[in-house]
């Protein structure tokens, strides 16, 4: 009877996880109704270590401030690169922090981690086969919108009134963690727009942690949402979510061209004439290397069997996509000073932002080309 109840949670889940939707993306055509099998199309990213900085110890001696903080996040050093499925037997630690830029693909990566494990395929992300363990997902902007809830709660909440789960027994995930199988994967740290309540949230999740310690846990955020006296680095690893390198590139292609159209001649002559198009234009190859723009560039090529010649208007898909679309698909504005703007007011600010930045010179970036900008 138990084990009934585990298969039809797992099938539950991977009825929600499994199936990339691109909802919130500013492309217009029948392709974007398609949904896709996340496997299909998947490509797994790399990480950066980041080399321990005991802010700690500074904190005790009194040598800095909380405002300080912020510098010494960019004097921490990095460390090896490798790809994120060695992150779960990379080192002793079972705590790991996440980091990655708008696009960068945290959420899908969190997705591939619970589907794999939901089909029975821990090998694929590092372990040996035969594992066990219980995928928990754990949306930390919805969690922190609820009020007289703990993270255990909202699991339950979030599986049976979202995924569609039939009712749970009573201690399902409890039996799970207290095993030490299970593996709590926490999204969008970054996304409680008021700090206090970041904070609040933050020791929330340390104590939920520090009362399973057992199991593995992955918290993602964005940069510009985190703060170096979240967790503490002698106990969570943190690494940053790197862009795709033009192997990943071409590897997504592949795979999108393989997965949607079922001719293979037709596939082959799309693939080739979407590489055409990054190799004859730097600019948007380059902008291809962060996952979501690439879906943007994919989902519009594969829609008007070419790239727009006009650059710009290329940038305006993505820029309506990051700046409009995505965020309210996520409802990350809700409660943030966004609201009060409209589109057009949003557009102006960052047409003033990217021309200062613009004017200030560009900065070297280790991995090829100029920083993001």
């Amino acid at each position: 009877m138990y084990l009934n109840i585990v298969l039809f949670f797992l099938a539950d889940l991977l009825n929600w996880f499994d199936d990339v939707k691109f909802a919130g993306i500013a492309v217009e055509g029948q392709e974007i109704e398609k949904s896709e099998k996340l496997a299909h199309i998947f490509v797994m990213p790399d990480v950066l270590e980041e080399e321990k900085v005991d802010i700690y110890r500074f904190i005790q001696e009194e040598l800095i401030e909380r405002k300080n903080l912020q510098q010494i996040q960019t004097e921490t050093r990095s460390g090896s690169k490798f790809l994120a499925s060695q992150l779960l037997n990379q080192n002793q630690s079972n705590k790991f922090v996440l980091l990655g830029d708008p696009g960068s693909g945290k959420t899908t990566l969190l997705s591939f981690f619970a589907v794999m494990l939901a089909q029975n395929y821990p090998e694929k992300l590092g372990w040996d086969s035969g594992i066990d363990c219980l995928p928990i997902l754990i949306k930390i902007r919805d969690f922190a919108r609820l009020s007289d809830i703990n993270l255990l709660d909202y699991a339950r909440q979030f599986a049976e009134k979202t995924m569609s789960v039939k009712p749970l027994p009573e201690g399902f995930f409890e039996y799970w963690l207290a095993d030490g199988r299970a593996m709590i994967l926490l999204e969008g740290l970054d996304e409680v727009v008021e700090e206090s309540k970041r904070y609040e949230v933050v020791q929330q999740i340390e104590n939920f942690l520090g009362q399973y310690h057992q199991n593995l846990a992955i918290i993602t955020s964005r940069p510009a949402g985190y703060k170096r006296d979240f967790f503490n680095t002698s106990e969570f690893e943190h690494y940053q979510l790197q862009l795709f390198n033009y192997a990943k590139v071409d590897e997504f292609i592949n795979r999108w061209y393989d997965s949607r159209v079922r001719d293979a001649a037709e596939a082959q002559r799309l693939k080739d004439s979407i590489k055409k198009a990054l190799d004859e234009n730097d600019r948007i190859k380059l902008l291809a290397r962060n996952p979501l723009l690439l879906t943007i560039i994919a989902l519009i090529h594969r829609y008007q069997a070419e790239l727009p010649r006009a650059r710009h208007k290329l940038y305006e898909k993505a820029v309506d996509t990051l700046l409009k679309n995505w965020d309210a698909y996520k409802n990350i504005t809700e409660k943030s000073i966004f609201k009060y703007l409209d589109a057009e007011d949003l557009r102006r600010q960052m047409e003033i932002l990217a021309y200062w930045i613009h004017t200030q010179g560009s900065t070297p970036n280790p991995e090829g080309g100029d920083a993001d900008c």
